[in-house]
């Protein structure tokens, strides 16, 4: 079996790079966190706007904060995905 950020493949599974994508923190140039280098210690406490932390990419973002000791933020406002099939 092989495990990628929650998604779980069988051994027929084969996982192929399709693109590089990097996740941004956008904040407004009026806040401290906009005007600085910040830590996600910094920013857990921000408004933010998330897609849901039980799927992708909402279960990565969890990952990263978990990974710093810190709980995932909470989101104002959930944004919903639309997938493509």
């Amino acid at each position: 079996m092989l495990q990628i950020s929650g998604l779980t493949l069988g051994e027929e599974g084969d996982v192929k790079p399709l693109f590089e994508d990097r996740f941004v923190v956008v904040a407004g140039a009026q806040k401290k966190v906009g005007r600085r280098k910040s830590t996600l210690a910094d920013l857990v406490d921000e408004r933010w706007i998330l897609t849901l932390l039980d799927g992708l990419p909402g279960s990565m973002i969890a990952e990263v904060f978990h990974a710093e000791g810190l709980d995932p933020p909470q989101a104002l406002v959930y944004a919903a995905l639309r997938h493509l099939s």
